[in-house]
């Protein structure tokens, strides 16, 4: 078995925990690897591009943004993906500090299921031509800059307008992203099983904007009307690219899936309780 650490908080905490998970896992021959960027802390040789399809799972150690990183790494293959939370709210981050241990037991030995969540692919298009691309596991984000006046897009589903919004910007999420920035922005729960794609304003000037909910069969474009002011371009939380006046970005489902590791004695609605109180 092949086991691949990832975290991004170089912190003691974190370094100690990692530690630990380490020698539990040599402990029980399981080979370790670890993202380049934390090389320097432990001697086990470090996860290469080619090693990550034969990797069983990887471990992500922080909180919901780390989680997002690691997802940026394995989305491109079949490799699970577990979080252990260290972090604030850690709702994808399903392993708490207490359990680490108990629950790297139950991983070792098959007590796991593998949920497959949809993620979003997008094209920015400038002038006629593909000038970036890339995924997004939680969602898609156009906002205007700070202290910049409001911005105009201009929304199509398969070509037709849909809608003109304006106002800070537009949060575009998967099921995943349901509970994350859209959440905040009162926008829907959806149960991460569904096919949708949740359309939501971002501080709207007009009260009857609202959220919309499209199916995933939809091919969804963006264009922003921002009067030479660059509008930010932000991806699963982390700056992706400046969106110019007139640039198109199409967004649809991608044939790639997020595979998440799930313990067996914990599911989507025990944790929406837990960490956020709902339905209580």
């Amino acid at each position: 078995m092949k086991v691949g650490i990832f975290f991004r908080k170089q912190i003691e905490e974190v370094i100690h925990i990692a530690s630990e998970i380490i020698q539990f896992l040599k402990t029980n021959d399981i080979e370790v690897f670890l993202d380049s960027d934390i090389q320097h802390f432990f001697p086990e040789p470090v996860i290469e591009k080619d090693l990550l399809p034969q990797l069983d799972f990887l471990i992500s150690i922080g909180g919901d943004g780390t989680f997002l990183r690691a997802s940026h790494n394995v989305i491109h293959t079949s490799t699970p993906l577990i979080g252990i939370n260290y972090g604030f709210t850690g709702f994808l981050t399903t392993i708490e500090e207490e359990e680490v241990l108990l629950s790297l037991h139950d991983l070792i030995h098959g007590k796991y299921h593998i949920e497959d969540r949809m993620t979003l692919e997008f094209e920015m298009i400038r002038n006629g031509n593909v000038c970036c691309s890339g995924y997004a596991v939680n969602d898609v984000l156009f906002q205007r800059q700070p202290m910049s006046k409001m911005i105009s897009l201009d929304i199509f589903s398969d070509k037709q307008k849909i809608a003109n919004f304006r106002g800070d910007g537009v949060i575009i999420a998967t099921p995943t992203g349901s509970t994350a920035y859209s959440l905040s922005s009162g926008g829907p729960i959806l149960d991460p099983q569904c096919s949708d794609i949740i359309i939501n304003p971002l501080c709207p000037h007009r009260l009857s904007s609202r959220c919309l909910v499209l199916p995933d069969s939809r091919l969804i474009s963006v264009s922003i009307h921002c009067h030479q002011r660059p509008t930010l371009f932000i991806t699963d939380g982390f700056f992706h690219n400046t969106v110019m006046d007139k640039d198109r970005i199409q967004i649809k489902k991608s044939t790639r899936k997020l595979r998440i590791i799930h313990l067996k004695k914990k599911n989507f609605f025990d944790t929406l309780n837990q960490k956020f109180n709902w339905g209580l």
